[in-house]
């Protein structure tokens, strides 16, 4: 028997292998961002940062360069990060605490005002991401992208950055 006949015929054993290595290079490259992005928040954050500001404000740079670049990838799975929120907005709804940190309480007029704005986000996600990017579309991202790494900088801004992220999304409807 080929090993062959085990795999199904919708190409060659080839082609399976340079998907899987460049699904898993996606996966490392997104990391990367992350790290670049987190990297970049602490450093700026951080009174005792390893490293001067210029750094911090440097990886920020390069990361929203790099989402800019590559926004017609990421698009696709907006939808699915903003209902990830409202899913998290309805826990904190129930609980009256942050997700992340049971120490923390939150008014449940908040957690429900994140939790519609997160909503309302994703469905005009959802229109963003079956169709061409225009230039409008990609302004109204970068707006998304910048109002979520405000929210996650600065806790006290995170309504205001749900309220920014509805307001961008909506321009593109």
């Amino acid at each position: 028997m080929s090993s062959l006949a085990r795999h199904p015929a919708t190409g060659s054993r080839r082609a399976e292998i340079g998907s899987g290595f460049r699904l898993a290079a996606s996966w490392l490259s997104f990391g990367a961002w992350l790290f670049l992005v987190f990297g970049g928040l602490a450093t700026l954050s951080s009174q005792e940062a390893r490293f001067p500001r210029i750094v911090g404000w440097l990886a920020l740079a390069l990361a929203v360069l790099i989402a800019f670049v590559t926004m017609e990838r990421w698009v696709g799975a907006l939808p699915a990060f903003l209902a990830y929120g409202v899913l998290n907005g309805l826990m904190m709804i129930g609980t009256g605490h942050v997700v992340n940190d049971a120490s923390k309480t939150i008014p449940r007029g908040t957690a429900v005002a994140m939790t519609l704005l997160a909503a309302g986000s994703t469905v005009f996600g959802l229109g963003l991401a079956s169709r061409k990017l225009t230039r409008a579309d990609r302004v109204a991202l970068m707006g998304v992208l910048v109002s979520v790494l405000a929210g996650i900088a600065n806790e006290r801004l995170t309504l205001w950055s749900f309220s920014l992220m509805f307001c961008c999304l909506a321009t593109t409807w």
